[in-house]
Parts: structure tokens; sequence; C-alpha cells
């Protein structure tokens, strides 16, 4: 067998080890000019190698797990952890939830919330108004909660109880669309390898970027990673851009920061930082890009599109394809093939813009012809929000692994970062205000969240764009 000195080899299963131990056994007999040994099942030499591999397994485990350990980009949890003390990084603390509250008013009027009126969460935890404004009955306030923690989040449309509120506020408010979100008990292994990195790959000292990066993330478990424009406003200043993971769980996908952990950062930014020079923290924005995707998968494979041939193709100047009308399980698509879906048998996939996932119907009739095509499908496209299909939602051929490379392009997708702040020239000595960042963070679509999708399974032979909306971030 022949492997690198320096690779971990891993053996499959004991059989592996069992079967390489015997043959090597027999080879060398022979090359000694032995006799054939005898290494059948039954044989002592084979119920030797069979104890023999059952042990070493554990060993070639260990060893495995060990050598993981030791590199940051493989380490976990306690291995991790470890790294983390050796590097000097502060532990994360728990963070807040936030959100907004939907408030009820008596009699009609308005009322003036701010953070003196609290309120106190099902499971007793408490929380706060998080910046003062005056609503009308129906409208939202901001909300953080007081204390910290996983169990410090609420979903849409629970209730929450305030412990003092103005004379005309009810008691009881309910949690606005979004829910009260961002808290946790630690961070993950993710965002303390992405600290770690930043520790290696840049020193934190004297205030300069790389040290902001580090004390946001310090401030607020919840942040996904920070983003520092140096000397954006002129010199003497600094922005620090802000931005939260997908909450994949809950199937939310906003990377925008909340106005109240913004201001939690802020704050801690100001107490480290007395310096002076004006520091502007600020959440990054959603920017909603559209994208389509041409996979190559193996004609005659298990693993491949799920007829043949697949419908609909992309035809004369097709990109993609959308749709146009709907109507209960009844869609209009816009493709220009000539060629008709095959009724009862053609699978097609709805992607939803608010899941992020696949969802297959199969085409049981079909009319209209090309550029109109009207599908009579099993079932009304729903997602598993409750969210129905609805036109310029695009559609593709179904494939066997289809969500696995919709989960990759999604993971992939919350890798990216801010771009460009401003074009102004007048900010010198540069006008195309990049953040300081890594390339584990970049803001434009390339090749790199194709390999992405090619990675996800071993049947993609190749992935390209056939249209993007935008492929780098529009400038603010």
């Amino acid at each position: 067998m022949n492997l690198n000195a320096t690779q971990v080899y891993v053996p499959k299963n004991a059989d592996e080890l069992r079967d390489n131990w015997l043959r090597d056994m027999r080879l060398e007999a022979l090359a000694l000019g032995l006799p054939e040994p005898p290494i059948q099942p039954g044989t002592d030499l084979y119920i030797r190698a069979t104890a023999n591999a059952n042990a070493d397994l554990i060993q070639y485990a260990n060893i495995a797990i060990a050598d993981a350990g030791t590199d940051v980009l493989s380490a976990t949890k306690d291995d991790l952890e470890e790294k983390r003390k050796g590097y000097g990084l502060p532990e994360s603390k728990p963070s807040p939830s936030t959100g907004k509250l939907t408030v009820s008013i008596v009699g009609g009027g308005s009322a003036t919330l701010s953070s003196a009126h609290q309120f106190v969460l099902p499971n007793g935890k408490r929380g706060k108004v998080s910046a003062a404004v005056t609503v009308s009955d129906g409208q939202t306030v901001p909300a953080v909660t007081i204390d910290t923690g996983i169990d410090a989040n609420l979903p849409a449309g629970a209730k929450v109880r305030f412990v003092s509120p103005p004379l005309n506020v009810k008691t009881e408010a309910v949690v606005a669309t979004g829910g009260l979100t961002g808290g946790l008990d630690t961070e993950s292994d993710d965002r303390k390898r992405a600290r770690i990195l930043n520790e290696l790959g840049h020193l934190r000292a004297a205030g300069n970027w790389s040290q902001k990066i580090e004390a946001s993330l310090d401030a607020l478990t919840s942040l996904q990673y920070a983003f520092d424009y140096p000397a954006l406003g002129g010199p003497g200043s600094e922005k620090v851009a802000l931005m939260r993971d997908f909450d994949v769980a809950n199937q939310d996908y906003s990377r925008e920061v909340d106005a109240a952990d913004v201001a939690i950062v802020q704050g801690y930014m100001d107490d480290v930082f007395g310096l002076p020079f004006e520091l502007v923290v600020q959440s990054v924005k959603n920017q909603p890009v559209d994208v389509a995707i041409k996979l190559a998968l193996p004609e005659f494979s298990t693993k491949a599109w799920a007829n043949r041939p697949s419908w609909p193709l992309l035809a004369g100047g097709d990109t993609r394809v959308s749709v146009t009308a709907h109507s209960g399980a009844s869609v209009t698509v816009n493709a220009s093939t000539t060629t008709p879906p095959v009724d009862g048998v053609t699978k097609i996939a709805w992607w939803s813009p608010a899941t992020l996932e696949f969802y297959d119907r199969t085409v049981l009739a079909h009319s209209g012809s090309s550029g109109a095509w009207v599908l009579t499908l099993d079932a009304t496209p729903i997602d598993s929000a409750g969210n129905a299909i609805t036109n310029g939602d695009y559609i593709s051929p179904s494939a066997v692994n289809l969500n696995l490379y919709g989960a990759a392009w999604r993971d992939a997708m919350r890798g990216l970062g801010p771009g460009e702040n401003t074009v102004s020239a007048a900010l010198l000595p540069r006008a195309a205000r990049r953040p300081f960042t890594s390339e584990r963070y970049p803001s434009d679509l390339t090749i790199k969240q194709l390999e992405a999708v090619v990675a996800s399974s071993a049947e993609v032979a190749n992935a390209d764009y056939s249209y993007t909306s935008v492929t780098t971030p529009t400038v603010p």
C-alpha cells in the first residue's frame, strides 16, 4: 500500500486492516520462497489478523481525531476552545435577543415608550424597549432582552407582559414578525475559528482594524463577523459593519443586525477605544440577488436529473425559467423550448425564495406553447413555511439530489461579506472603500460559490452561472 508519509491513514473499517495484513503476510512469504501460507477464513492467521485489526482500528481512529484537533481549520469543540484560550482571546459572553413588539393602545391615541419600560417573557426572562418611540395602536416598538441566552428567543406571535406600561398601553404585547432572535449561550465553532484566524493573520494592537473586529465579536455573540472600513469618512474616522449569520433552523436568512444590537456594540467600542476619532458602527444591509445556475449531471446515473430528457430545457435566449401566472396547482412558465413536458412523468422543481429550498412537483397535464407553457401540477407549490409559488419565482428540472445542491448554494451565500461603501473620489487615497477582511468573506459572486455546488455531490461535473441580477454588491 503506497501512502505519503505526511498523510494520516484512516482505514474504512477493520476488514480493510485485516485484508492488508493477510496480503502482506502472503506476499512476504512468497518473496522468501516459503510455501503459500493458509490465510483463508477460519485459519489461525485469519483469526489473528481479525483480532489485530479490531484493536488497531481504534488506534487509527484516535490518531485521526487527534490530528484533526491540532489544526485550527479542522479542530472543533474542546480542541478549538483550547486554542482560543491559548491565543488569549476572551470568552464570548451570552447574547440577548432583539426584535419588535406590537403594542395595543387603549382608546386610540398614542403613547411614548422608552428603555424605562420593561417586559417579561413567558419563561420569566426580562426585556425592555430599546429606544424611545411614540406609537399608535397596533404599531411596533424595538425591544431587547435584558437577560441573555438561547431561551431569551421568542417566535413571532408569542406574548409578553409589560411590567409597568404607560396608562393607555395594554399590559400584554405580541412579538412582531421576525420574532425575538439572536439570543445565544455560546458562540459557534465557525465563529470561534474566525476569531482565531483573525488573530493569526493580523496582530491585534493599538486600536488597529483587527482589534476592532475582535472587539465587535467580543461585544455580541450573535454576530457572525464584523468588517472594518478604515478612514471611510476621511482622516480620523473609521466604520465597522456588523453582520449576522443565517438562522437556518428558523428559516431566517437576513444578514442585518438589529438596531439594539448595533447600540450594544457601539457602546462597547466607545468604552474600549476612547480615542479622539470618529468610530461609527452600523449593520450591513441585505441585497436580494437573483441567480440561475447550470449544472452538468451524468446522463445515465441514479443520481442525476429526475427525467430523461429533463424539462424545461433552456432554449433560444433563455437564461432561466420563471413563473408568469399561477392559480392553485396551475402555473404558467416562460420557457422558450418547443418540446412539451410528458404528462404524468415530468418532474419540475420550484425554488422558494422564502425558505431557500427546492420543492418537487409532477406535471399532470399541459397546454400552451413556447414562451407560455401552462402546467397543471399534482399539488399547489407551497413551501414548508406556508408560502405559495408566485410570479417571478424560478423553476427548473428536478434532480435526485437537487436539495443538496440548493443547500450548498445557500451555505455559500452565508459566506458572503459586505462590499464597497462609497465611490466618492474625494475620499483619498482610494475611492473604492472596501473592508479589511479575508478570503473567508468575499463580497462578489465568482467561481468560488460555484465550486461549493460542484463539491456538494460527486455526480456534479460542472456548474456555471446562466443568469445573475448582480455579481457585485451595489454601492450604498
